[in-house]
């Protein structure tokens, strides 16, 4: 949805499901489950000196089945944000700063197809960035940046 220049959002919805038959192994991928669902913000001419916020939201599920007479299945969850904005310091000097955070949960089947799946590890991320772009000439600048995770 678009409701004037300065304003975009965004929501997308997937899902998709496959298997797979494997003359070369003993398993067969019989379920690659995979749905997603994510939402973006992107506000621009905000003030004089933020030009553009945006921010994204995202929910990742994975369900992957393999085997042939029994099945060992594993799952993951992955949630993630981000957030930036892009500044306008002066008339040749612009800034991008923000930051991120995901976290990822796979879970494995507690016991072979009993589809009981117990969190096996997790994986937290968070981040900040900046980039500073200072414009000497009509075709030069230069560009800096820094990512901490």
């Amino acid at each position: 949805m678009t409701p004037d220049d300065n304003k975009r959002f965004e929501i997308a919805a997937l899902r998709s499901n496959g298997y797979a038959k494997y003359a070369d192994r003993t398993a067969d991928g019989q379920k690659f489950l995979r749905e997603n669902i994510s939402g973006k913000t992107v506000l621009k001419n905000v003030s004089d000196l933020v030009s553009k916020v945006e921010l994204q939201l995202s929910h990742n599920f994975v369900d992957h089945t393999m085997g042939r007479t029994s099945s060992m299945s594993v799952r993951s969850r992955t949630d993630a944000m981000k957030v930036s904005s892009d500044l306008n310091l002066s008339s040749n000097l612009k800034a991008k700063l923000g930051a991120d955070y995901s976290v990822m949960t796979h879970y494995e089947d507690g016991m072979p197809g009993s589809y009981v799946f117990v969190p096996d590890a997790e994986f937290k991320n968070i981040a900040i960035f900046g980039e500073i772009n200072k414009s000497v000439s009509a075709k030069e600048s230069f560009i800096s940046g820094l990512r901490v995770d």
